[in-house]
């Protein structure tokens, strides 16, 4: 996925240029990931958007998708890929801490609601921590020395029938040019 708009102040990611984004859409298509369906016409999975607080999840899409649309220009490709039903993992590498919400949003659009494997201390964060909670995050005890119930809680979500969305490097990267560090 990508996205071209102005970089934050606080992250040296730079956007996209037009050229490069010409060059993915020779090999993709390129659609937008901040509208409903954007691949077209789909059946969303009501039982499991019923199962994971659809009030909130609405509330918290619809305010992602405008910040999305008013600071950046989000292009995505793959998400004809998304089954209706059934159970996949998505992994995301974590390269700022607004990219997160890129796959969230664009999964939700395509009408499945995956279960996010993230730090548990985001649990404890002030509004964003209950936010995270309501629309799906499992939370994940790192350095903890439990990584056997955290692959019996990954397996549960699949074999649930739910989808999973993890980022494997268990935290935003570190590295001064943004590259992905190594997976967890």
């Amino acid at each position: 996925m990508a996205s071209k708009g102005k970089p934050s102040p606080r992250s040296a990611v730079s956007p996209l240029s037009d050229e490069q984004v010409k060059r993915l859409a020779v090999r993709h298509t390129l659609v937008d990931s901040t509208q409903y369906y954007p691949t077209g016409p789909r059946t969303p999975n009501q039982p499991e958007i019923n199962a994971q607080n659809p009030k909130a999840t609405k509330r918290l899409l619809g305010g992602v998708s405008i910040v999305f649309r008013a600071s950046c220009k989000t292009k995505a490709w793959g998400l004809e890929q998304v089954p209706e039903t059934g159970p996949f993992i998505t992994a995301a590498s974590h390269v700022t801490m607004f990219d997160v919400f890129v796959p969230m949003m664009s999964l939700f659009h395509m009408g499945r609601r995956p279960r996010y494997m993230a730090k548990a201390e985001m649990a404890k964060w002030p509004l964003i921590g209950k936010w995270f909670q309501l629309v799906g995050m499992q939370p994940v005890q790192r350095h903890s020395g439990k990584a056997k119930q955290i692959e019996e809680t990954s397996i549960d979500i699949l074999t649930s029938g739910r989808p999973l969305t993890v980022w494997p490097e268990g935290t935003v990267t570190r590295d001064p040019k943004k590259w992905v560090m190594s997976i967890k």
